[in-house]
């Protein structure tokens, strides 16, 4: 119920908005209200195994996966175009993986794992 969860989330005291708790909550929000509906996401997929080096494609198949709750998948697909092109749409991939990380929260291992990736891919 998104719109239980917000106004719930509206309930934090101001000092604690910024909160990373408080922030992954409302991200992970914020991005389910988007999510796909299981046909959309099945021709996602299919766009991106017909052509896997479009990255338009992988990044809005990436995009599904990050509303529907999937952030490992997202993260896979996103880390895909960033080791072939790091600056890719002007950060755009890298912007979204690190909010899937901020989404899942720093202890999660979709974030300790893909920051570690990012990391390598960064100062290779």
């Amino acid at each position: 119920d998104t719109a239980r969860a917000l106004a719930t989330l509206d309930m934090v005291p101001e000092a604690k908005r910024n909160e990373a708790a408080v922030k992954s909550v409302r991200l992970a929000i914020e991005m389910a209200a988007e999510a796909p509906e299981p046909t959309e996401l099945d021709a996602a997929l299919s766009a991106v195994s017909a052509d896997p080096g479009n990255h338009d494609k992988r990044f809005e198949l990436a995009e599904q996966y990050a509303a529907a709750g999937r952030y490992q998948d997202a993260a896979d697909h996103l880390l895909i175009i960033l080791s072939a092109k790091l600056g890719w749409a002007e950060g755009k991939a890298k912007d979204k993986l690190l909010k899937i990380f901020e989404a899942a929260g720093p202890t999660d291992p979709v974030t300790i794992e893909g920051r570690r990736r990012l990391a390598s891919l960064m100062f290779a």
